[in-house]
């Protein structure tokens, strides 16, 4: 969900969540006294399949939402969060029109994503019959568990008696609950001890799944944004000479 800031975004993804997940609806201390977005915000909500999708093999379809600042000092935060989506909410502020951030996202969309849907926010509140908009132009992205194992990770926290857990999105590849796994920027490998989606517990994610990856022994404050990879498939690099 990206858009000027001040539009409504998070708002927006409050109203149509039923699970909230890391960073969901600016609990960031700063965010909150700033009262603006200043992390990817993550948060979720299932439906039926929409008509068109009746013949796939899936019974339920899960959005994940990912709420994107919209302050312009923030655009790395922002495009951090427009490299992982299938879909780009652009949200505008109907009272305020096109802003300097809504054309910038329109650039970044451009770039990230092939589909965009168009909110003109602060209208109404919305209505839950007006989810079928989203559902209208939803479609069910290509996903393959082939490939050597990617995982972008946007957050890195402790939980007491469990271990680290790494938050963010598999971009390639298979995952499996005591896999060994390569932390590429610290040339660091941990196990996996175990994994949830949306606090559920899985044995395995693929591309395109949204998760949170437990490991042991591991400083939190060594990781806050990086890659996670299969040991020995991403090589780091340190500098680089470009003739421009």
């Amino acid at each position: 969900m990206l858009g000027h800031v001040d539009s409504g975004k998070t708002s927006l993804a409050k109203a149509l969540s039923t699970v909230a997940s890391t960073a969901a609806f600016d609990k960031n201390p700063q965010s909150k006294e700033r009262g603006i977005t200043l992390d990817l915000g993550f948060s979720s909500f299932s439906v039926e399949l929409p008509a068109h999708l009746k013949e796939s093999k899936f019974t339920k379809l899960q959005y994940t939402l990912v709420d994107c600042p919209g302050h312009a000092s923030l655009i790395k935060t922002i495009i951090g969060g427009a490299q992982i989506i299938d879909l780009m909410v652009l949200v505008i502020d109907v009272i305020k029109g096109v802003q300097t951030q809504t054309a910038e996202c329109l650039v970044i969309g451009e770039i990230v994503c092939n589909r965009m849907l168009v909110v003109l926010n602060k209208v109404d509140l919305l209505a839950p019959e007006k989810r079928q908009v989203l559902g209208q132009n939803t479609y069910i992205p290509n996903r393959s568990s082939d490939g050597t194992f990617l995982f972008s990770v946007d957050h890195c926290f402790s939980i007491r008696g469990q271990g680290t857990v790494m938050t963010g999105t598999v971009l390639s590849g298979k995952v499996s609950v005591n896999d060994t796994v390569e932390i590429s920027n610290l040339q660091a490998t941990k196990k996996v001890k175990s994994i949830q989606m949306f606090r559920k517990p899985t044995s395995s994610v693929k591309q395109g799944d949204r998760a949170g990856l437990c490991v042991t022994q591991f400083d939190p404050k060594l990781l806050e944004r990086g890659l996670v990879c299969s040991p020995g498939t991403l090589p780091t690099l340190y500098a680089a000479i470009v003739r421009i």
